[in-house]
């Protein structure tokens, strides 16, 4: 089985499965989407707080795109990544 290593804050490095790697891959992409996305959001919240009306589609754009990205996240943490105690 393929092994990975990870550095993670505060727990330094740990070798990991290949099923445990793509789970930290598939996450670590959805979190640079989600901080691009908080980003786009931020501008276009600075443009709305401007006067500049077409701000809004933007902002909803982005809102939508975060409140379906979080539900599957957590559900693949929940049943996929961490194991019921």
């Amino acid at each position: 089985m393929a092994r990975k290593k990870y550095s993670v804050q505060g727990t330094g490095e740990k070798t990991t499965d290949t099923r445990t790697c793509r789970i930290i891959d598939e996450l670590m992409e959805e979190h640079v989407f989600a901080r691009k996305t908080v980003l786009r959001l931020s501008e276009a919240n600075e443009q709305y707080l401007k006067g500049q009306e077409t701000a809004r589609k933007e902002i909803i754009a982005c809102l939508t795109e975060l409140a379906n990205l979080y539900p599957p996240i957590s559900k693949r943490k929940t049943n996929s990544y961490f194991t019921p105690a």
